[in-house]
């Protein structure tokens, strides 16, 4: 699992290409610690319970965070260990964001 002080610290180095899910799944410029800690609570509030970080691609540069990413019943156990080794509780990632404000 991927620690969410750590990951917070990456995210928000001025080096870092990370890009937020939206709602509706479209791409989203990572927005400050407040508005990402509303943004987890909305994704709470809808039943999500984990954040997947996701590497560049072809057609992305940098990475996304994904917290409106759900467990997919048609997953494999193993697909789903490995996809879940990229990922963090939300809970975790709401705890270190109210600390950031």
């Amino acid at each position: 699992m991927i620690d969410a002080a750590s990951l917070l610290r990456w995210m928000y180095d001025p080096q870092s290409q990370v890009q937020l899910t939206g709602p509706a799944h479209q791409l989203l410029a990572l927005p400050t610690p407040d508005k990402l800690l509303q943004l987890v609570a909305m994704a709470q509030e809808e039943g999500r319970t984990w954040a997947l970080l996701d590497g560049p691609r072809p057609a992305r540069a940098g990475w996304l965070l994904d917290i409106w990413w759900n467990e997919q019943p048609e997953m494999s156990p193993t697909l789903l260990a490995a996809t879940q080794a990229r990922c963090l509780p939300l809970k975790e990632l709401a705890s270190q964001l109210s600390g950031v404000g």
